[in-house]
């Protein structure tokens, strides 16, 4: 995947109200390096409430579409 727009971009233009702490932004990173193929095989665990769903469910296969 070519995607020139970053991912954490991205996902403040979908959810404006979204406010990128350190840790999403590395997370952001990551879900971005599975999305252009650098990462083959990822699993995340973090604790509950942490944004796991919104990045990796909702945001990440909008952003590979």
């Amino acid at each position: 995947m070519s995607n020139k727009v970053k991912f954490s971009d991205f996902s403040k233009n979908v959810y404006p109200f979204l406010e990128l702490e350190t840790f999403h932004s590395n997370y952001y990173k990551v879900l971005e390096m599975f999305a252009c193929g650098k990462i083959r095989k990822l699993i995340v665990t973090m604790p509950p409430q942490h944004g796991k769903s919104v990045g990796a469910s909702t945001l990440l296969p909008a952003y590979m579409l």
